[in-house]
C-alpha cells in the first residue's frame, strides 16, 4: 500500500510563501535585466559624465548684428587660371563700439591670411598643371573656399566657425574647420577656459575627459594610439558655440582617419555652468 503524504496547514502556508518569494525574485531579475539593456552578458553603452564646473558669473547681455562680406584672391599666369580662393565672413555692428571694432580688425587679419594664396600652393598648382599636360589631361583649377557657417552669441561671447573646403585638381576635396571666439566686453579673442570661467589647466582637464569618454565608448572609430596622444594635442581654441551647446572638435586625421571627417561632440550648456 502506497504511503500518503500529509500536509498540515502550517507547512502548506510556508511552502506557498517560499514559492512566491522565488517567483518574485525571478521576475524582478528579468525586469532589471531589460532596463539595463542586458542581453546575455552584452555591455550597455555608458553614459557620459561631465566634470563639475562652477556657475559662470552673469555677464552683460550684449546685442550685435552682422552682415556677410566676401574676400577673393586668385593666381593666373600666361592666361592660365591656377588657383581661386574666397572667404565669406561676418562683419559686426552694435554693442561696445571699441570692442566690436577690435573684433572686426582681428577677423580681417584672419580672413586676409586665409584667402591669400601661398607660394607653396602656387608651386603645387603649377606642378599639377605640368603633369596634366604630360598625361594629356585637362587641368582643373585649385579651389579654396572658406565660409563662416556658425555665428552665435552666448553670455557675452561671440563664436564664429569657419569651414574650409580645398579642391586640388582631381583629388577628393578636403575639409577642415577653424573657430574663433571673442569677448564682447573687451573685443579680445579667448579660448575655452574663459568661457568656462576656469584656468587653462582645468579647461584642458575638462576637454581631455570628455574626449577620453567618447573614445572609450567606441574605440574602433579612432586611431589605436588616440588615448595616448590625446593629452598632447588638446587645443583650447578648438570649440565653438551653437544654440544646442558647445561643440568640441578635432579636424580629420588627428585622432580619427581622414575618411571619418571632422570629429566633434556637443556639450550641453547646463553641464558646463551656462
Amino acid at each position: 500500500m502506497k504511503n500518503k503524504i500529509k500536509f498540515d496547514l502550517t507547512t502548506l502556508i510556508v511552502l506557498i510563501l517560499s514559492l512566491s518569494v522565488i517567483l518574485i525574485t525571478v521576475v524582478a531579475s528579468i525586469v532589471s535585466n531589460k532596463k539595463t539593456g542586458g542581453n546575455g552578458g552584452a555591455e550597455s553603452t555608458p553614459e557620459l559624465t561631465f566634470p563639475d564646473i562652477s556657475d559662470v558669473p552673469q555677464r552683460e547681455d550684449i546685442k550685435v548684428t552682422h552682415t556677410d562680406k566676401t574676400l577673393n584672391d586668385s593666381f593666373e599666369e600666361d592666361g592660365i587660371e591656377y588657383i581661386y580662393s574666397t572667404v565669406l565672413y561676418p562683419f559686426f555692428e552694435g554693442g561696445n563700439s571699441e570692442a566690436t571694432a577690435k573684433i572686426n580688425e582681428a577677423l580681417s587679419a584672419f580672413v586676409t591670411d586665409r584667402v591669400t594664396i601661398k607660394s607653396f600652393e602656387i608651386t603645387n598648382a603649377k606642378d599639377a598643371y605640368q603633369r596634366a599636360e604630360q598625361d594629356a589631361m585637362g587641368f582643373i583649377e585649385f579651389e579654396f573656399i572658406t565660409r563662416a557657417e556658425s555665428v552665435y552669441v552666448k553670455n557675452g561671447y561671440v563664436s564664429i566657425m569657419f569651414r574650409r573646403v580645398r579642391t586640388v585638381g582631381i583629388s577628393e576635396p578636403k575639409e577642415d574647420i577653424t573657430s574663433l571666439c571673442f569677448d564682447l566686453l573687451t573685443g579680445t579673442e579667448v579660448d575655452i577656459s574663459a568661457f568656462l570661467n576656469v584656468d587653462e589647466d582645468k579647461a584642458r582637464t575638462v576637454v581631455l575627459d570628455i574626449f577620453t569618454q567618447h573614445i572609450k565608448i567606441n574605440p574602433k572609430l579612432y586611431y589605436n594610439d588616440a588615448l595616448e596622444t590625446l593629452p598632447d594635442i588638446i587645443e583650447l581654441n578648438a570649440f565653438y558655440l551653437t544654440e544646442n551647446g558647445l561643440i568640441l572638435y578635432f579636424n580629420p586625421d588627428v585622432i580619427t582617419p581622414s575618411v571619418m571627417g571632422i570629429c566633434d561632440f556637443t556639450v550641453p550648456y547646463d553641464k558646463i555652468g551656462h
